[in-house]
C-alpha cells in the first residue's frame, strides 16, 4: 500500500546513488564521435583538429546533462553537423543533411551500443555507490516511499541495481528511459506525483535535473559528495528540502571534459583500438594525460 499521507522521494541513479563522476559526459562525446565515423558520415568530423569537434560536442552536452541518452545524441549530432546545440525531434530530421538523416537510425544504434559498453566497463572497474547510500536508503524506506527516476534505460537500470547490490525492494517503483528516446525525468516524476503524494522530492546531481523537478512540481536536492546523504537525512527531519539555485560546470570540470576526450581520441586515432573500452575508461581515470 502506498504511503500517500507522506511525501515521496525519487532518486536519480548515475551520479546520485552511483558515484560516476564526470565519466558519462566523456562517454557520450566519444560514442557520438565514433558513431559518426562508423556510419559513413565522418566527413562532418575533424580528426586533424579534434579540439573543434570536442568544443562543438561539449557546447551541446552542457545543455543536456542528465537528459535521456537519445536527446543528448541528437543535440551533439546537431552541434557537429550544424553548429547548433539544440536537441532534434527524431520525427523531423529535416535540419540534418540528407546523408546524415538517412543513416541516423544506424547512428543511434551505434551510439547506444558504444555508450552502453563504456558505461558497463566503467561500472565494472570504477563506479561504486556512494558509501552512505545503503544505510540512507534503508533508513528512509522505513517511513517514506522511495522511487528511482533515471535517464538510464530500464533494461540497463535493473542490471545496474543488481551489479551494485542495491536492494530494489526498497523502492515502490523503478523508472528509466526507453530505447525510443522518450520518458524524460520530468515525465517520470509527474507519474510518481500523480499517485497522490502530498509532495515529491527529487534527489539528483545535474542542473537539468533541477529543471525536471520544477517541470514536475517537485522539490529538489543536489548530490555532489557522500556527505550530502547525511545532509539529506538531517534536512528531512524538519521538512522537504528544496534547493532552487541553478549552477553550471566549473572551469576545471570543462577542462577535464576537453582534456580527457582529446587524449582518448588522439589515442584511438593512433592505435585504431576503437572498441577498447578498458583503455578508454582507463584514460579517464588515469592521473596523467598527454596534450
Amino acid at each position: 500500500m502506498l504511503r500517500t499521507d507522506s511525501p515521496a522521494i525519487a532518486f536519480d541513479f548515475d551520479g546520485t546513488l552511483i558515484n560516476s563522476g564526470l565519466d558519462k559526459g566523456i562517454h557520450i562525446m566519444y560514442a557520438v564521435w565514433s558513431a559518426f565515423r562508423e556510419n559513413g558520415i565522418g566527413h562532418y568530423l575533424h580528426p586533424e583538429d579534434i579540439k573543434t569537434d570536442i568544443d562543438r560536442m561539449l557546447a551541446a552536452y552542457i545543455l543536456y546533462p542528465g537528459a535521456p541518452r537519445f536527446q543528448q545524441l541528437s543535440a551533439l549530432s546537431n552541434s557537429l553537423i550544424n553548429q547548433e546545440a539544440d536537441s532534434v525531434d527524431e520525427a523531423d530530421l529535416s535540419v540534418f543533411p540528407d546523408d546524415a538523416a538517412a543513416v541516423y537510425p544506424n547512428i543511434k544504434s551505434s551510439y547506444n551500443r558504444i555508450y552502453s559498453r563504456l558505461n558497463d566497463t566503467a561500472a565494472e572497474l570504477y563506479w561504486r555507490p556512494f558509501p552512505a547510500v545503503p544505510e540512507t536508503l534503508r533508513k528512509l524506506a522505513q517511513s517514506l516511499d522511495l522511487y528511482i527516476a533515471s535517464g538510464v534505460t530500464e533494461d540497463l537500470l535493473f542490471g545496474d541495481l543488481e551489479r551494485h547490490s542495491i536492494d530494489k525492494n526498497l523502492f515502490r517503483g523503478i523508472f528509466g528511459g526507453n530505447l525510443r528516446g522518450g520518458a524524460d525525468k520530468a515525465e517520470l516524476l509527474r507519474g510518481i506525483r500523480d499517485r497522490g503524494y502530498p509532495g515529491l522530492l527529487f534527489v539528483a546531481d545535474s542542473n537539468r535535473d533541477l529543471i525536471y523537478a520544477r517541470q514536475a512540481g517537485a522539490c529538489f536536492f543536489r548530490i555532489r559528495e557522500n556527505e550530502d546523504f547525511n545532509r539529506l537525512t538531517r534536512s528531512l527531519e524538519n521538512r522537504l528540502p528544496d534547493e532552487t539555485e541553478n549552477w553550471t560546470f566549473t572551469t576545471e570540470e570543462l577542462d577535464f571534459f576537453r582534456r580527457k576526450t582529446q587524449t582518448i581520441l588522439q589515442s584511438i586515432l593512433m592505435t585504431e583500438r576503437y572498441e577498447d573500452y578498458k583503455m578508454i575508461t582507463g584514460i579517464i581515470h588515469s592521473p596523467c594525460d598527454s596534450d
